[in-house]
């Protein structure tokens, strides 16, 4: 089962866990499920302005349909390897 796992960043840029929730499939509607109760748990405390992604294009999908003003970015690392280059 795939995982995904959910990670903030302070301003001091020291990094916490905000939870970890196991997919039965990396699908679009999966995510969306997952953020939805990302966003309960969240409730009105941060949202989060920013996701970063590794081109999970249905992670991707899954945040445009939750949340028009939060933005997704591509991981660095990843570009850097050049997983998201294919």
């Amino acid at each position: 089962m795939p995982l995904l796992e959910i990670v903030g960043v302070t301003s001091t840029n020291m990094t916490f866990c905000v939870g970890f929730i196991y997919l039965s499939l990396e699908r679009e509607d999966n995510y969306v499920w997952a953020l939805s109760i990302l966003w309960v748990v969240m409730d009105e405390i941060a949202m989060p302005n920013v996701i970063v992604v590794d081109r999970e294009l249905a992670l991707m999908k899954a945040i445009n349909v939750m949340s028009g003003t939060t933005k997704h970015i591509l991981c660095k690392w990843h570009i850097n390897n050049k997983k998201c280059a294919s």
